[in-house]
């Protein structure tokens, strides 16, 4: 009962957090998407994989947003994302963070402007919905996952740069590979990773109806 109250207040969150920020129509939309996916899901992801070393030989100057009034924080702990204000907009922070997620985040003052998350190990991993992929963590691999970007702060560059700032910190934390499954039709998040020159390297199909999943991977070929 408690779990489910607690869902219920999450989702809550999340759909007063899209009306404040986002407006009445996406949050129609998100509630039509929740519904319609505990029924019936058709997607199909290119799947990426980035070597971290390969961020530092990139110019950050070349990734740097189009406006430099901006603060970039990795939220490791939920002292942090407390201490910041980071409680609400639908976000288990303390939830994601205690199970060993980290959170690369982009502030305009007091906004929170941008959000990517990062899996680092297996338990923070395994309540991710769709896993297209396989992620080997004992090998210094993580997972990219709920990337956010603030609609009043969008085209400005912001997820590009959290993606680099992350790679190298994690670079210099000893990980190895960044591994992602992005939309077919999210035209701008591809091209995000394209600049990177991030390896895709298959197409996933994913299909769900009630309770029933089907996965398949096609590994792409000169990608």
């Amino acid at each position: 009962m408690k779990a489910a109250t607690k869902k219920v207040r999450i989702l809550f969150g999340k759909a007063k957090s899209i009306l404040k920020q986002e407006g009445l129509a996406p949050l129609f939309a998100n509630v039509f998407r929740f519904l319609a996916d505990l029924f019936f899901v058709h997607e199909t992801y290119y799947l990426f994989e980035y070597t971290a070393q390969d961020a530092t030989e990139l110019n950050e100057a070349d990734f740097f947003p189009k406006t430099d009034e901006f603060t970039f924080r990795i939220i490791t702990t939920t002292k942090e994302a407390n201490e910041l204000g980071l409680r609400s907009g639908g976000y288990k922070y303390a939830e994601r963070l205690d199970k060993g997620a980290i959170a690369a985040c982009i502030f305009v003052e007091q906004d929170l402007a941008h959000v990517t998350w990062i899996a680092l190990t297996e338990e923070a991993w395994s309540p991710l919905r769709r896993h297209l992929y396989k992620v080997d963590f004992s090998n210094g691999e993580y997972c990219l996952w709920d990337s956010w970007t603030n609609p009043k702060y969008r085209r400005n560059g912001f997820a590009e740069y959290a993606f680099l700032k992350a790679t190298l910190f994690l670079h210099e934390n000893g990980m190895t590979r960044s591994r992602a499954s992005i939309l077919k039709s999210n035209s701008g998040s591809i091209t995000a990773y394209a600049s990177f020159n991030a390896k895709r390297y298959a197409e996933a199909r994913y299909l769900k109806l009630f309770w029933w999943e089907f996965r398949k991977e096609n590994p792409l070929i000169n990608c």
